[in-house]
């Protein structure tokens, strides 16, 4: 069975356009983890690299907020960006705002300090989520419905464009529904999570950035444990986080157990006790699952929690776990196992 922890539950406060109080502090705080600046994972809110300035998209509104976390935080500019904004990330001298849009299907870039639009560069494919190369000279964009690739249709692809030039130079066959980046410097590799499974299991994609080609995928095989309710298909993968200073990965998804129903009741499915939220946690030196880590970040009797995001803190033994769903935020601890010096 998989091993719940306590944890510290807090509801969100919603302020003007969907930002939350204490994320925006939390966020400050992590200072450099939580995908901030042009940080290495995709993030829907982010800090500008002299840290002054916040940045969040608003789905709903199609538009994006800045404002200053150091000055008047009620003083919040709000500029149009494309239907759908869903990650944002800043260059590195801070100077511009780069947007993804997935229904206009197009990466928006504006000027950040006027938030004047100056270009878009149409990409197709339901573009989700960006991150930057290290330099700021490239950008790499998910495009969760896939595109055409060289004539053929390939499920899902990752968006290559010269942020030089404004120019889309690639396009990376994936496995379906790419969803969230995360970029490791210290091998060169672009992770590269899979909303939905496939065939009951979990995917990580692993691209090499040296060579713009597919290295490896990571299985996430389902739990076992149908009777106890933690268990089932690891599914709605929607974030991926680096540790601060070991070589792993924590993964947020739900554990879909649509198995469990038949030993209850005899149908598929048993309403919330069959869908948890939970966690796995990848060994980024062996490119597999550490199983005995496994989380479930839900408890029963709570309405179902949609991972939405997740980090690590700057201590590397606590994260961050935000829901959209239920509208709130768990501070855990991470597990003994996943912390182990196996693959330090």
């Amino acid at each position: 069975m998989v091993p719940a922890y306590n944890f510290h539950k807090m509801e969100t406060q919603h302020v003007r356009h969907s930002v939350t109080v204490f994320l925006i502090q939390m966020v400050v705080w992590v200072n450099g983890v939580l995908s901030l600046g042009f940080g290495s994972h995709s993030s829907s809110i982010v800090l500008s690299p002299d840290e002054s300035k916040v940045a969040a998209v608003n789905q709903d509104s199609g538009t994006i907020s800045i404002w200053s976390w150091l000055e008047d935080r009620s003083n919040v500019n709000v500029f149009h960006v494309g239907e759908e904004p869903r990650t944002l990330a800043y260059s590195p001298h801070g100077d511009l705002i780069y947007v993804t849009t997935q229904r206009s299907q197009w990466l928006s870039i504006l000027d950040a300090t006027t938030g004047t639009l100056l270009d878009r560069i149409e990409l197709g494919g339901q573009p989700l989520a960006i991150v930057l190369s290290q330099d700021g000279t490239r950008a790499y964009v998910s495009q969760f419905s896939g595109d055409y690739i060289s004539g053929d249709y390939s499920p899902g692809s990752i968006a290559v464009i010269n942020l030089n030039t404004r120019k889309l130079t690639q396009r990376i066959p994936v496995s379906a529904w790419p969803y969230a980046l995360a970029r490791n410097d210290n091998n060169q590799t672009l992770y590269i999570t899979h909303y939905f499974h496939n065939q009951e299991n979990g995917l990580i994609t692993e691209l090499d950035l040296d060579t713009l080609r597919v290295r490896n995928v990571i299985t996430l095989i389902p739990d076992k444990d149908l009777t106890g309710g933690s268990g089932g298909i690891f599914n709605a993968i929607a974030s991926i986080a680096l540790h601060p200073s070991r070589h792993r990965a924590l993964i947020a998804g739900m554990h879909a157990n649509i198995h469990r129903g038949k030993t209850q009741n005899g149908q598929p499915l048993s309403h919330k006790t069959t869908v948890q939220s939970a966690l796995r946690v990848i060994d980024l030196k062996r490119s597999r699952e550490m199983v005995p880590a496994r989380i479930i970040s839900s408890f029963s009797g709570q309405a179902v929690a949609v991972p939405s995001a997740v980090s690590f803190l700057p201590d590397g033994e606590h994260f961050i776990d935000l829901y959209f769903a239920s509208h709130d935020m768990k501070i855990l601890r991470i597990t003994n196992e996943a912390l182990s010096l196996n693959g330090h």
